[in-house]
């Protein structure tokens, strides 16, 4: 055995694989573990014994080859391999036989030899030889491996070890030491296995100090061993384990002392922000409580001012590069989960004193803190000091240095994505500025500044476009396309400017819509470029970009004006996907063909098949999974492979030992092109189902198991997918007379269950959002289907309440926050959101009397967010909640008028305008719903709402008070005085914000025209106008519009002179002409 180990180490290929095959025919004798053993006792090459010792673990790590071996066998190896650790010197032979001791140990840990073991090691660490301190060394060192290779040993002794360990470390004085280092890796390998052990909770309380020493003792020497130990403690305070703020305390202040530090590897800074990042997120309350917020943003805003590389991307996800990246993501997720009024005051000192300063340095980390706090503080900016951004951000853009402007550039993107409507109200001043940055490109293509500032002018002008009111972006589209299209065009663009451009494109037929019809065969022309022809390897980015920009397309322009494009689409699609593309591509492919299914519709039904059939391939399939193994050091030794078991051998036993195959496994992972992938094809499923309708039926149960099993995957973004895509298959089998009824029932009852799970269950609140939705989407289409079950609306009901009084698992507080009734974090709120939307379709879905004692329930939570102490989000989402809830309360709203109707009064003067605004609309819907018994209100109601309107200069508040009066209108005129109301009113027309608004106006023309009210002809032409603009602009809900269509064909048969004569603006008279031709 020994000579054929030695040839294994011979540098010569053909020796080495001879006696690779001599090897896998002597492991076969019975006598070969045996003579393992004694080449580790007798050998004289320390390589050998190493090599034989690693053999040895891989034949036996297999339970059925081990028991298959004589006790006497057994007892003979256990006692010569101890036995050996007492001689042996070479660091890398004693942590092969101790693993190898560790493999035996998995084996026998209910018998005398794991006592035996026990006692040996404990020997050797014990108190008693610590004079001779190699031997304690050499112990500790068989005690970390032999913790990380069979923890379970140690499971009756955890206290002794905790023990063991931690008096061993108080009384170490060398914080390097390798004695510091074995027995902290030990703690972490046991705190992994048994991490709700009190024991090793305890230990850790009694050696925190030593390993912060150590930690800092590192640092600047051993930055490898210094990181893995705030690993250890990382993961220490995620798992649990460290728990209090007396341990937390000193880890926090540690970090912040590294991460602000000149230290010269920066992995350190990173692992030391990670961990203040661990600690917010789960003890945000306790931070404050513990006035540590403040020295947390004093060190954050140090680390954003650090020089560093001018092309940091902010939100490439390679925060691993960058002290300065990964220190903005900190502090994203503090904006994030702590209260804004907690955190915003200390942070706009810091943002108005760096944006003077004269270093770039600092400039850009005011920029940076502005973008990153823009997500999570949104309300708060918005009523609080988005003047001070707005202004700062705008000299951001004329910053001669060019990192300093790409920061600038970062935050106008982040704040067109999150500081809606208030940034939407200045497009005038800022669409100029993008607009000028994206001229200086297409004159400068061959002296552009670099990657880094192309993808944020893009990015913000992207971001600015998708969230412009369309009305104020039309008037930039034709000069932003021509310049658009320039790029796509030019020689001298780059690939990537091209893709950006293709993009923007994109953006632009989002936001415009049908606007963009006129500039759709110019572009399409550009795209198909992308589409038809083979394109070299390098360019596949820009057929991926130009594919999502096609699917844009199609979701943006009417169907009429896409019909001939969206058949090509198709055959593009086929093309492309009977080609061997990349997942990336693949997944394109599918949102096209899921965008085209809005314009072809049930015209799909013959494609369908082979798309449907590709979805569920990728939906089922395994690919881009990569698995990982536990770390070996068999993989650098020739002729080990897998010696567990040979082919040709007979099984020795075949018992539960066969799953040990997976024991070598550490994880799994996939590749995130493969998750896009996948999501792409749920939702694709989704578009499918929604726009094709009954076509889709045979598609329904063969999508429904496969697309619920993706409930269960690890990541957040196929489970979010996944939820989008059940919810419309099961809307589509409650629109389906012909389905099977009880397949339905059973396929929803499922789903319902499994969002419920999530809900209380999963860890992040964007997931939990989603389930929320799904229930929401669900009741509105498929209501009382959905809560056929009564088990479904207790389910359902309950999620909404646990959510508000926040009890699920995403939303627990850690035992040292603070009261209740503090103030939260904005996403906090916004999750309470999601879940009160769902109570006004839940009562849709049944009788007022069967939601009243819903609504008795849950009334009280809402009336306590009404309070003045509350915030602007609060008391808006509150009134909102129970302004929705009037229609399915109906008449039963009178038991509560006592108390929601003051609080509708309080809320149309309220100093905000969106409390303003859902309190007026309360107003209108409970006289609309109560009735009769609300008749005795009118008047006051009335007078408040004239009051109202001659203050009001919001556009969306003063929709809703037309609103209201409308409804009182139609409800009972005679209570209203038309005369003086209904010119007020009629002037407010068209209604500017709140289009749903025009489907009561549209019943209120009706039912004073239908009854004859002579003011109806005094303001004729002010009606049709309006009716033609609603029309024209398709501002409403199919309701509205078929109203609005109604009502212009009974005045044209009643008043045909007045409508032929009608003065009209140019830009409607193709709508008009439709209307007079009908």
């Amino acid at each position: 055995m020994e000579d054929i180990i030695a040839r294994l180490l011979v540098a010569d290929n053909a020796v080495i694989q001879q006696a690779t095959k001599d090897l896998k025919a002597s492991i076969k004798n019975p006598s070969a573990i045996g003579d393992l053993c004694t080449v580790i006792v007798t050998s004289k090459n320390s390589q050998i014994r190493q090599y034989a010792a690693v053999i040895m673990r891989q034949r036996l790590s297999k339970a059925k080859i081990w028991n298959h071996l004589d006790s006497q066998l057994k007892a003979r190896l256990t006692q010569d391999i101890l036995g050996t650790l007492h001689s042996e010197f070479e660091q890398s032979v004693v942590k092969a036989i101790v693993q190898l001791i560790g493999t035996v140990a998995k084996h026998e840990l209910n018998s005398s030899n794991a006592l035996l073991l026990l006692e040996f090691v404990g020997k050797l660490c014990s108190v008693e030889v610590s004079d001779d301190h190699a031997q304690k060394l050499r112990g500790f060192f068989v005690l970390c491996v032999l913790s990380e290779e069979c923890p379970d040993l140690f499971a009756t002794v955890l206290p002794n070890i905790g023990a063991l360990v931690a008096n061993t470390l108080q009384n170490e004085i060398d914080a390097k030491s390798p004695l510091v280092w074995h027995g902290l890796n030990t703690m972490k390998n046991l705190a992994a296995h048994f991490s709700d052990d009190q024991s090793i909770k305890s230990c850790y309380s009694v050696m925190l100090p030593q390993m912060l020493k150590a930690v800092k003792a590192l640092a600047n020497s051993e930055e490898d061993m210094a990181s893995d130990l705030l690993e250890m403690l990382d993961d220490l305070i995620e798992n649990s384990v460290i728990t209090t703020m007396h341990q937390i305390t000193p880890i926090l202040n540690m970090c912040m002392e590294l991460a602000g530090s000149e230290i010269k590897e920066e992995q350190i800074q990173i692992k030391a922000l990670s961990i203040v990042d661990t600690i917010v997120k789960m003890k945000k309350k306790a931070i404050i409580k513990h006035n540590l917020l403040l020295p947390i943003l004093q060190t954050l805003v140090q680390v954003l001012q650090m020089p560093c590389d001018e092309d940091l991307d902010y939100e490439s996800g390679n925060e691993m590069n960058s002290p300065v990246i990964y220190g903005s993501q900190v502090l994203d997720g503090l904006a994030l989960n702590l209260p804004p009024g907690k955190l915003m005051p200390h942070l706009l000192e810091s943002i108005q004193m760096l944006a003077v300063a004269e270093n770039p340095n600092k400039k850009k980390a005011s920029y940076v803190i502005m973008a990153v706090t823009a997500e999570g503080c949104a309300e708060y900016i918005c009523n609080k000091c988005f003047k001070l951004y707005l202004e700062l951000v705008c000299k951001g853009l004329e910053e001669p240095v060019v990192f300093v402007r790409n920061a600038a550039l970062y935050a106008l993107g982040q704040f067109a994505e999150h500081l809606q409507p208030e940034i939407g109200k200045h497009s005038e001043q800022l669409m100029p500025v993008l607009f000028k940055f994206l001229e200086h490109i297409t004159v400068n293509l061959e002296n552009l500044e670099g990657k880094i500032h192309l993808d944020r002018v893009f990015y913000a002008l992207e971001t600015f476009i998708e969230h412009s009111e369309k009305e104020t972006f039309l008037p930039y589209l034709a000069p932003l396309i021509a310049n658009l299209l320039a790029l796509v065009t030019a020689k001298e663009s780059s690939t990537h400017l091209k893709q950006l451009a293709l993009s923007a494109i994109g953006a632009c037929a989002t936001t415009a819509e049908d606007n963009i019809s006129p500039f759709v065969p110019r572009i399409v022309e550009c795209l198909s470029v992308y589409l038809v022809n083979q394109l070299p390897e390098e360019l596949s980015c820009l057929q991926v970009q130009a594919i999502d920009t096609m699917a844009t397309l199609a979701r943006a322009v009417s169907p009429e004006n896409f019909q001939q494009v969206a058949s090509d689409c198709i055959r593009y699609g086929y093309i492309i996907l009977e080609k061997e593309c990349d997942p990336e591509m693949e997944g394109s492919i599918y949102g096209l063909f899921g965008a085209v299914s809005a314009v072809l519709k049930e015209n799909m039904k013959d494609v369908m098949g082979p798309v449907i059939g590709s979805m569920l391939k990728t939906i089922e399939s395994s690919e881009g999974i990569v698995v990982h193994y536990d770390d070996d050091d068999s993989p650098g030794f020739p002729g080990c492979g897998d010696l567990s078991d040979s082919p040709d051998e007979v099984d020795l036993e075949v018992t539960s030992d066969e799953d040990e195959d997976e024991e070598d496994i550490a994880g799994y992972s996939v590749e995130n092109v493969y998750l896009d992938k996948k999501a792409a094809a749920c939702y694709a499923v989704k578009e499918l189902a929604l726009n094709t309708g009954a076509a889709f039926n045979p598609y329904l149960t063969p999508c429904f198991s496969p697309i619920l099993k993706l409930l269960e995957y690890p990541h957040d973004t196929i489970k979010k997918a996944a939820l989008d895509a059940l919810t419309q298959l099961c809307i589509n089998w409650s629109a389906s007379m012909e389905l099977d009824g009880k397949t339905f029932e059973n396929n929803v009852s499922v789903f319902i269950q499994k969002c419920a799970e999530i809900i209380h269950t999963n860890e992040e609140r964007e997931v939990v959002g989603q389930a929320l939705e799904s229930y929401g989407n669900l009741l509105k289409s498929a209501k009382n289907f959905t809560l056929k079950q009564s088990t479904h609306r207790e389910a359902i009901f309950n999620c909404i309440l646990d959510v508000i009084h926040k009890r699920t698992l995403c939303q627990l507080e850690e035992e040292d926050s603070s009261a209740e009734d503090e103030e939260n974090a904005e996403q906090d709120e916004l999750l309470i959101e999601y879940a009160g939307d769902v109570l006004p379709y839940f009562g849709r879905a049944m009788s007022a009397d069967d939601f009243k004692p819903y609504f008795v329930t849950i009334f009280p939570v809402l009336k306590s967010k009404l309070k003045e102490s509350g915030t602007v989000a609060q008391r808006s989402f509150a009134i909102g909640i129970i302004a929705e809830c009037m229609e399915p309360l109906g008449p039963v709203v009178l038991e509560f008028s006592n108390e929601i109707l003051p609080a509708f009064i309080a809320g149309a003067t309220d100093e905000h305008c969106d409390v303003r605004n859902n309190a007026v609309y309360g107003l209108g819907e409970m006289l609309y719903h109560g009735r009769e018994k609300f008749f005795l209100h009118y008047e006051n109601v009335l007078q408040l709402l004239s009051m109202c309107l001659v203050q009001e200069t919001v556009p969306k508040v003063i929709d809703n008070i037309c609103g209201a009066v409308a409804r009182m209108i139609v409800v009972n005129a005679n209570l209203v005085p038309i005369a003086q109301v209904f010119p007020v009113i009629i002037n407010c027309l068209p209604l500017k914000k709140d289009f749903k608004e025009n489907s009561i106006m549209m019943k209120c023309f009706m039912h004073l025209y239908e009854g004859g009210h002579d003011i109806v002809a005094q303001h004729l032409e002010k009606i049709l106008h309006t009716i033609i603009h609603i029309i024209h602009q398709k501002q409403g809900e199919e309701d509205a519009l078929l109203l609005a269509e109604h009502l212009f064909t009974c005045i044209k048969r009643d008043f045909p002179d007045r409508v032929s004569t009608l003065r009209i603006s140019e830009d409607v008279i193709p709508t008009y002409s439709k209307l007079l031709n009908k």
